[in-house]
């Protein structure tokens, strides 16, 4: 079946984006908009709540800004796809003042450092917050849940942070002092390459434009990426 194209008049689209704010504050559900929480409240509670979903706004974007991604999945009814081309689009309109400069692992807090390729690594493993080892059941004691109780629950029961950061070395520079790998025969770029100014020149683009490409890809299809590479479903 083929795709037609249909010309349709301004105020039909103008109606039509009334009508996402119609449904996103509950117009089909006829309830009291009065007793709705402003939306500025609804967009606090995104960032205490949706923090996967924030991050993944902002990685997909390339623009980091909390409360602006935590906005964009509120006007996007929790798509975070459609959030994501919102935040995009506003990232695409901002003049680009200073780049941002390299983060240096070794001073980071980390909360999660998995590595699929070493059983032991300087400065050990972390699991983290994840729900790889959960079994995934609905928790329903979640409807009577009291946050701040919960919280001191969670807080007894993992201890006390001393507050001193854990040395973790890169395990690539530890492999490149035991001489078991070589630098990169690709040299260093002078300036990166900026993909949302320049598109992507095949059959090979810089290393700098190809991360940029996967840092802001879709998390679904990026996750089938590596799964199908890891997995043996064909070269990539």
């Amino acid at each position: 079946m083929g795709y037609s194209v249909v010309r349709g008049g301004a105020e039909a689209m103008q109606a039509a984006e009334e009508m996402l704010d119609f449904v996103r504050l509950g117009g089909l559900d006829r309830g009291d908009a009065e007793a709705a929480p402003p939306t500025f409240e609804v967009i606090d509670m995104m960032l205490r709540s949706q923090r996967s979903a924030v991050d993944r706004i902002m990685a997909e974007a390339g623009f980091y800004a909390p409360r602006l991604a935590a906005t964009a999945l509120v006007q996007a009814e929790g798509d975070a796809i459609e959030a994501s081309f919102i935040l995009r689009s506003l990232r695409a309109s901002l003049p680009r003042i200073e780049p941002a400069l390299p983060v240096e692992v070794a001073k980071m807090r980390v909360l999660r450092r998995i590595s699929s390729a070493f059983k032991e690594v300087p400065g050990g493993q972390y699991l983290g917050p994840t729900r790889d080892y959960t079994l995934r059941f609905l928790r329903r004691a979640l409807e009577d849940e009291l946050p701040a109780a919960r919280l001191s629950e969670v807080i007894a029961a993992l201890g006390g942070d001393d507050g001193a950061l854990p040395e973790m070395p890169r395990v690539v520079e530890m492999l490149r002092e035991m001489g078991l790998i070589s630098q990169p025969p690709e040299p260093p770029e002078e300036e990166p390459v900026d993909i949302t100014m320049q598109p992507l020149r095949f059959p090979r683009p810089p290393r700098s434009a190809r991360l940029q490409a996967l840092a802001r890809g879709e998390t679904g299809m990026l996750n089938g990426l590596a799964y199908s590479s890891l997995r043996g479903y064909g070269h990539v």
